[in-house]
């Protein structure tokens, strides 16, 4: 168990070991990243969907959260009026002793 201060307000919540794979593919180009490390769970999270939610027919899942613990190592922009986005990953700042 652990204590956090995150979406879900101070709490104390589970600790598990994740390997997250994050793929992006745009066209013919391909970019894997995997991340292994220690996360927490957030309790209730599915329930911030309403039953039945779909996109494009396909049914919504919701089972995890990129916290700062990862986004640290990234760059996002998000294009509001165009619906965009820009990820992107810097390997790195991942690497053993980096900060």
């Amino acid at each position: 168990m652990g204590q956090s201060y995150g979406a879900h307000g101070c709490q104390q919540a589970m600790i598990y070991t994740a390997r997250l794979a994050i793929s992006i593919q745009d066209g013919g180009n391909k970019l894997v990243t995997f991340f292994e490390r220690p996360v927490m769970a957030v309790p209730d999270l599915e329930k911030g969907i309403p039953p039945g939610a779909n996109h494009g027919g396909a049914p919504i899942r919701l089972v995890g959260l990129l916290g700062r613990d990862y986004l640290r190592h990234v760059n996002f922009s998000y294009r509001g009026p165009t619906g965009q986005f820009v990820f992107e990953v810097i390997p790195t700042t991942m690497e053993a002793g980096a900060s």
